[in-house]
């Protein structure tokens, strides 16, 4: 039995125009906390049941600029966007993983998940549409409102007595309307990279990673607001304090970040995270 304690911090900075009272620049500014809970149980000699506990707390900021870039006190942002902080459980993440040895080379390894997750994250009724009637909206959802399936694999394979390169990709899709009209959109997430064995407690991996993110849609409509392609560094190192402990901070830099063009551009540098582990 494997029991994990993630914590992550990250900061986007999204700002898009618009025409209100005037026109003006929304500029918001999202802290984001995530911590996660996850259990993982073996349940036959390549099995094991994982299960996500997600909980996450948003602290955003806004301000507006006129097109000069002067401050503007917009009568109407209050509609829009607000200076808050939200915390809550976001979807559950349950996944049934199979790992195996061998794929392609004696020394290789392989693993491979299919789950979904549990609509336990909270959602908000339709923002365009409220939008579109002057009336007071948000636009960060918790969830998707729906159970949406999930699939992931990984694959290792060694360089030599202390390199490999590791390869991991994740796919997560909504398939139908949740009961406020809304369908999250298609998640595709990869990494690769090689792993190095310091020493005999160390080991350090510098990935490639990438989040290909779809469009939303609300009642049918397409959610603006929505599609992406971010790309990135990440540093891993992990040490073993003890045969059933371990530690694994993580460091990403995003490198890239391509958007859709019809909504909010945003931005995003550093990611921050360590990973407690303890095996049973």
């Amino acid at each position: 039995m494997k029991l994990s304690l993630t914590e992550q911090y990250t900061k986007l900075d999204a700002s898009h125009d618009a025409v209100d009272a005037a026109a003006n620049r929304h500029i918001v500014a999202l802290y984001w906390w995530r911590t996660v809970v996850s259990f993982s149980y073996p349940f036959a000699s390549e099995y094991d049941a994982e299960l996500a506990i997600p909980y996450d707390h948003k602290h955003q900021k806004v301000r507006y600029e006129t097109p000069d870039g002067l401050p503007y006190d917009n009568p109407a942002g209050n509609r829009h966007h607000r200076a808050e902080t939200l915390m809550g459980f976001s979807d559950l993440r349950f996944l049934i993983n199979r790992r195996g040895r061998g794929m392609f080379a004696a020394s290789d390894s392989w693993n491979v998940g299919v789950g979904l997750t549990l609509p336990t994250g909270k959602t908000e009724a339709d923002p365009l549409t409220r939008g579109d009637n002057d009336l007071r909206h948000r636009h960060i959802q918790f969830g998707s409102g729906t159970f949406d399936p999930l699939i992931g694999v990984g694959y290792s394979r060694p360089l030599g007595k202390s390199l490999s390169f590791d390869a991991n990709v994740g796919f997560q899709t909504s398939l139908y309307e949740s009961s406020k009209g809304y369908r999250a959109p298609p998640v595709l997430d990869f990494s690769l990279g090689p792993r190095w064995k310091a020493f005999d407690r160390w080991e350090v991996s510098l990935h490639y990673t990438g989040i290909e993110q779809g469009r939303a849609h609300w009642h049918s409509r397409k959610d603006p607001n929505t599609g992406y392609f971010q790309q990135g560094i990440l540093l891993s190192p992990s040490y073993r304090l003890t045969p059933s402990l371990m530690v694994n901070p993580t460091l990403q830099r995003t490198i890239a970040v391509s958007t859709r063009g019809e909504g909010d551009t945003f931005e995003m540098d550093w990611t921050y995270g360590v990973t407690v582990t303890a095996f049973f």
